[in-house]
């Protein structure tokens, strides 16, 4: 567990991508179910403390990162531009280049309110002298990544630069605690101006299928699918889960990279109701995906042989055949041949699931918690505006 003020995103992919540099975490929700916290972020002041409630609309804030021979350009085409806030990321200590410093003035005298930071990835920046003589705010240890989202606020309800400061969030009425702004309205308002339509990703290539079954839906480097091949691979895969008994819900996770049978697997589970997980990356290691797979209760797992990080065959399999919840893995090769799944016989798929308005797609973020966490999507979300798909298949 982190404070918010001091956590900031680290790396790319990795699943531990979030850190706080200075301060640490406050704390860790262990397997055991307890949570220890080993110190408490610091109080916000009372000053300082406002609800989002109260903000209308926030001052545009750039962010300024500077290098050697800097001329301050970006400084004034920031302030030209219409920005009334600015974060200077100087190197080492929070310095700027001396071209920088005369353009950063000048944004003072014009009302900007400007903050010196640093670019690297820890430290404070302190308010000296000087700084409080040119009137600039400075941004303490605030996390690099953090200062362009912080400042708005800060500008918006301080638009005089005082003192050393940062902003934090009270509100003083419960949020909503669910962060998404679909409603029952939203749906309704969305079909009924076109934007979504009734229905699913399965339905609208079965159509491009039916009206031209030769027409390339596919290309790869090295082979070309068809609408109606693309199809009738789908409804084999569809058959083989719904024969292991899946049910619409369950979770089918993904492990491959760009290719067709990525396609076939996001498109059987449309048809069928599952929900696709295709966002586990390269990147992951075999630990790394055992883990996401216990974490989404996946009820099958198609996997490419020596694919991730640190798998050289199967390794995979081996973590995670013994979960209850898993009824079904499939290992591809990294050469395609004979076709999208060649080994599955036709069968009946089950019936066709046909409500757009269903989870249809899991994605795994990087994770604000240090831990990958699942954002369900809907159908609709996936098919916006279909009536742009060209009518001929192309």
């Amino acid at each position: 567990m982190h404070a918010a003020r001091q956590v900031t995103k680290t790396a790319t992919f990795r699943v531990d991508a979030f850190r706080s540099p200075d301060t640490g975490p406050l704390g860790y929700a262990d397997a055991d179910g307890r949570v220890v916290l080993y110190h408490r972020p610091r109080p916000v002041p009372a000053d300082l403390r406002f609800s989002p409630d109260e903000l209308h609309g926030l001052p545009r804030v750039d962010v300024v990162v500077s290098y050697v021979g800097a001329d301050g350009a970006l400084v004034d085409a920031a302030v030209a531009a219409g920005a009334r806030g600015l974060v200077s990321a100087g190197t080492g200590a929070g310095r700027p280049t001396a071209a920088e410093d005369l353009s950063l003035d000048r944004a003072v005298a014009a009302g900007v309110v400007v903050c010196q930071a640093s670019r690297v990835g820890g430290g404070r920046v302190p308010r000296s002298p000087e700084m409080a003589r040119r009137r600039l705010v400075t941004a303490d240890n605030l996390p690099r990544g953090r200062r362009g989202s912080s400042w708005p606020c800060a500008c918006h309800e301080h638009p005089t630069p005082t003192a050393s400061r940062t902003c934090s969030t009270t509100s003083r009425r419960p949020m909503n605690t669910l962060l998404t702004l679909l409603s029952e309205e939203n749906l309704r308002s969305f079909a009924a101006a076109g934007h979504w339509r009734d229905r699913t990703i399965y339905g609208l290539v079965r159509d491009h299928a039916r009206r031209g079954p030769d027409k390339i839906a596919v290309r790869e480097r090295d082979r070309s699918t068809t609408y109606g091949d693309l199809i009738e691979a789908v409804d084999r895969l569809a058959s083989a889960l719904a024969a292991r008994g899946l049910r619409s819900g369950d979770r089918v996770a993904v492990w491959l990279p760009s290719r067709t049978e990525t396609v076939v697997a996001v498109l059987a589970c449309s048809r069928s109701g599952y929900v696709a997980c295709p966002s586990l990356h390269r990147d992951h290691t075999v630990a790394e995906i055992a883990e996401l797979v216990k974490r989404m209760r996946a009820s099958a797992l198609l996997v490419q042989r020596g694919y991730g990080a640190d798998a050289e065959g199967e390794e995979i399999v081996a973590e995670v055949e013994d979960l209850e919840h898993l009824r079904m893995i499939r290992v591809l090769d990294p050469v395609p041949a004979g076709g999208l799944f060649p080994d599955l016989p036709a069968g009946a798929p089950g019936t066709e699931r046909t409500d757009p308005n269903t989870v249809s797609y899991l994605a795994f973020t990087s994770g604000t918690t240090g831990q990958p966490k699942g954002s369900c999507t809907r159908t609709t979300r996936c098919c916006r505006r279909p009536g742009r798909w060209p009518p001929t298949g192309r």
